[in-house]
């Protein structure tokens, strides 16, 4: 990976992790005041399975196209 790729690609990490640590725990707040506090889990749990169905694929066709051969 070329040095301004990773620089890039840190920085992107660094703004989702910070976004998600600022508005997660306000949004699963509202979720559970308006719906209860399992539906508030259920929307956490189904953004994780949502997240992991895109970065899982995508890392798999990176890790192909990198492979020797």
């Amino acid at each position: 990976m070329r040095p301004a790729e990773r620089v890039r690609a840190i920085g992107l990490a660094s703004i989702i992790g910070y976004g998600a640590f600022f508005v997660g725990p306000a949004a699963m707040g509202l979720v559970a005041e308006l719906y209860g506090l399992p539906w508030a889990f259920a929307l956490v749990a189904g953004v994780l399975a949502l997240t992991a169905a895109v970065i899982v694929p995508t890392i798999a066709r990176h890790m192909a196209l990198r492979a020797p051969g």
